[in-house]
């Protein structure tokens, strides 16, 4: 059984690690040949210390038997048409071996504390569409469709 609480400097080294490979493995399949996992672990690793270093940046960490075993990033947003604040659930993580056990339930109920204790009433995330595993943890937590990012492939567009 896992128990959660907020991240402590001690946590950063598998914090890191964890951001790597979660980036890593929602990267779209039509990106992996074009880049490295280096260069999306570094990137992923630079947004969880800009997260952390930002006003109320907060991660939420699953541990057991004192190892961490997930987490869960949270910001805090201004909405761009509104200017309302929000919690952005920047990422989120759980080792393989302890999926399906709850952690998730877990580490979204605190940070969803923390959201509401700071003022907020809303927590928006970013799912891409290749990833029907969590776009499925997403409704499952309550997040329901909000908007829909598209894009185009300009290298085979024909005119």
């Amino acid at each position: 059984m896992v128990k959660v609480r907020f991240w402590q400097q001690s946590d950063l080294p598998e914090l890191m690690r964890m951001a790597g490979v979660t980036a890593w493995n929602i990267t779209p399949p039509d990106d992996k040949p074009h880049t490295r996992f280096e260069n999306v672990a570094a990137n992923a690793q630079q947004n969880l210390m800009r997260v952390l270093s930002a006003p109320y940046g907060m991660a939420v960490v699953a541990e057991e038997n004192g190892q961490v075993v997930g987490y869960l990033l949270l910001a805090v947003q201004q909405n761009d048409k509104t200017g309302e604040p929000h919690g952005y659930a920047a990422d989120i993580y759980v080792e393989p071996g302890n999926r399906r056990g709850g952690a998730s339930r877990q580490l979204h109920a605190l940070g969803e504390a923390y959201l509401r204790h700071l003022g907020l009433q809303k927590l928006t995330n970013w799912t891409h569409a290749h990833n029907p595993l969590g776009q499925k943890a997403s409704e499952k937590h309550g997040f329901r469709l909000h908007m829909l990012m598209m894009s185009k492939d300009l290298r085979s567009a024909v005119r």
